[in-house]
């Protein structure tokens, strides 16, 4: 089997892995009754904020289990595994503000939909990235980097939101 077939079905079960996973995490924090810590990796609202956990830690957890497998056979394996999850979020992002402005309001449908294609998207860009000629460790350290920020930025940021509409709880009854 040529390394290409294997990375395509390493991003293709990718995203099924982060497609089940992040629907299971969207469930944690209630769980666990509401524990700190789980909060730090599982949304403990409804804002968007909060539901880009749900691709950026799946992904993580997939790339981490994958990371033995791969990192002798691939090249730019962080910076795939940073840019995978950035790009799904921005995607995210864009697609919930635009579709909810439009209509008003959210619709689940849509929003299901919208995680599906963000897996999509960060299995694809990382499987891009990694055919990608080997750009060396400088940007495999600014991958490392990226996802060791957003580690630290969505623990604070779910206990010290800002006061912007990313931040807003959907859910929460007016």
């Amino acid at each position: 089997m040529n390394s290409s077939i294997s990375l395509k079905s390493f991003a293709i079960f990718g995203v099924i892995f982060t497609f089940v996973l992040g629907c299971l995490l969207h469930f944690v924090y209630g769980l666990s009754g509401n524990n700190y810590y789980v909060g730090f990796f599982s949304p403990v609202n409804e804002s968007v904020w909060e539901h880009l956990k749900l691709v950026f830690y799946a992904w993580l957890i997939y790339g981490l289990i994958c990371y033995p497998l791969l990192k002798d056979t691939t090249h730019n394996y962080w910076l795939a595994l940073a840019l995978g999850p950035l790009l799904a979020n921005l995607f995210i992002i864009i697609f919930f503000y635009t579709y909810s402005g439009i209509m008003g309001h959210s619709i689940f449908i849509f929003n299901i939909l919208s995680f599906l294609i963000a897996c999509v998207i960060a299995g694809y860009t990382f499987y891009k990235v990694l055919t990608l000629p080997d750009y060396g460790p400088c940007y495999n350290l600014l991958g490392f980097l990226f996802i060791i920020s957003m580690i630290f930025l969505f623990a604070y940021f779910t206990y010290h939101p800002l006061d912007i509409p990313l931040f807003t709880d959907w859910g929460a009854k007016s």
